[in-house]
């Protein structure tokens, strides 16, 4: 009888493209080909589309750049992925910053929104692309998912099952009983425009990377 193959799942944290960290991104595929994953989950807010939020602004970038350039450097990054793991399962979750021209769109043209579809903008070779911004996996058991909740727990709690999450930008592993909850963080250029809409310095926001190894949850900080 042959041996199962032990599942390890590494998870890329909110980049936020193209508002991201160089270094922390080299860092991650560093990692990656360190590690060599299973399979590897991008966890949400894939693009940050600065230029469609709600929030006071001064852009520097056009529309057209702002999610051009992101998908460019997403593009890159999971064909450097696939380089380094070839046989890798890959995943693209969809976080709330990911469906922000879509949710213009349906404000301001609804009678357009049926002829835009979220999943047109995000098509990466050999990585399979989730509905929407509230859809999860399960892998293994664990269940991963952008997030939506302000307690990193709440995620656990909420599908009862392991739970790895975006979102928060805090990383953390959080226990309770047989349930664990992991946050991975980002990888976002804090000194950037979109990222200081908030005081982040005082929210323990931090750069890092999670990986789950045989249902064990293990956090990188970058």
């Amino acid at each position: 009888m042959s041996k199962k193959r032990k599942i390890k799942v590494f998870v890329i944290p909110d980049t936020h493209f193209p508002f991201h960290n160089e270094d922390a991104l080299k860092a991650i595929l560093d990692l990656i080909k360190k590690e060599k994953p299973t399979h590897v989950v991008q966890i949400g807010d894939l693009l940050d589309q600065y230029v469609f939020s709600r929030y006071s602004r001064t852009p520097s970038i056009t529309p057209k750049e702002d999610v051009t350039y992101g998908l460019a450097v997403a593009a890159r990054m999971w064909k450097d992925i696939k380089k380094i793991v070839p046989r890798a399962k890959c995943y693209q979750i969809l976080g709330n910053h990911d469906i922000r021209l879509c949710k213009r769109i349906s404000e301001k043209l609804p009678e357009l929104a049926d002829f835009f579809n979220v999943k047109d903008l995000y098509k990466f070779d050999g990585v399979k692309v989730l509905e929407s911004d509230r859809d999860f996996l399960e892998i293994d058991g664990v269940i991963y998912v952008h997030g939506w909740l302000s307690k990193s727990l709440d995620h656990a709690k909420h599908f009862n099952k392991p739970t790895v999450h975006g979102h928060r930008h805090r990383p953390c592993i959080d226990v309770e009983g047989q349930l664990w909850s992991m946050d991975v963080g980002f990888i976002a250029d804090e000194q950037s425009v979109p990222l200081n809409y908030t005081m982040s310095k005082l929210t323990k926001w931090r750069m890092a990377c999670g990986l789950v190894d045989d249902r064990q949850p293990r956090l990188f900080l970058l």
